[in-house]
């Protein structure tokens, strides 16, 4: 499998995490039927191909939960991995009403949908998708009104705390109730502040998991209490125990 990454333009680097695509070979008979996914903080807007074929274009949305979708012809994938506070400024819907959602582009965006699905097939080069695909999200913060600057700060606080962030001193750093804090934080991330938290530092762990010796070493390393709280995160978060997740993945 061929992956490639590209950062935004800085318009919408406080949105987006970055573009994506990967391939696989047709002609070596390996195809990808599965798209899996983990517990995660970000949405993402994915499109997958065969050949000049789009075979579905949908936003997942940001999950406290794995799953996986099927296709049995999917040689090309190229997507968008969005932060969920981003969902409001980019959509104009509150992040909450994608949990756990996996929504095809023409029922989000309706005649967006479709006109955005053209342009992209349009195109065959990476660059050029994701040149449409900041168009329509540079065009969208336009018009955007659901945006939480709260929200936002508060959420990039807790991505930079390395889990040290006390729930109820932050809100009280934004002058509201815990309740009041927790609910505007729900709406606008999709995730109560502590959950949000979890989530985070398992990305973490994922992200640096090759710079761990073992499991006791990452576990410590990444803000758990100990190794079976790090267990019991990843099969919460991707349906397996790190083993199997290492066995499965190929890590």
């Amino acid at each position: 499998m061929n992956y490639t990454n590209f950062y935004p333009c800085n318009e919408l680097k406080p949105y987006i995490s970055h573009f994506w695509m990967a391939e696989w070979d047709a002609f070596a008979g390996y195809k990808n039927d599965v798209y899996y996914v983990t517990a995660s903080s970000q949405a993402e807007m994915v499109f997958g191909f065969e050949g000049d074929d789009l075979l579905f274009s949908a936003l997942q949305g940001q999950t406290k939960k794995p799953n996986q979708f099927c296709d049995s012809n999917i040689y090309k994938m190229f997507g968008v991995s969005l932060y969920s506070y981003a969902i409001p400024y980019l959509f104009h819907i509150p992040a909450l009403d994608l949990n756990d959602q996996f929504i095809s582009t023409n029922t989000l965006f309706s005649k967006n949908g479709d006109e955005l699905n053209e342009m992209l097939l349009s195109k065959t080069n990476f660059l050029d998708r994701i040149q449409i695909l900041s168009n329509f999200f540079l065009e969208n913060l336009k018009n955007q009104r659901f945006g939480d600057p709260m929200v936002l700060n508060a959420a990039v606080q807790i991505k930079n705390s390395n889990n040290n962030v006390n729930v109820k001193n932050l809100a009280k750093n934004y002058c509201l109730s815990q309740k009041q804090f927790e609910r505007r934080f729900k709406v606008g991330t999709g995730f109560n502040p502590k959950l949000y938290a979890r989530i985070i530092r398992f990305e973490k762990l994922m992200k640096n998991h090759a710079t761990f010796k073992n499991f006791t070493q990452a576990a410590y390393s990444t803000g758990y209490y100990d190794q079976s709280h790090l267990i019991r995160d990843f099969k919460d978060f991707t349906g397996y125990d790190p083993y199997q997740f290492i066995e499965i993945c190929g890590y």
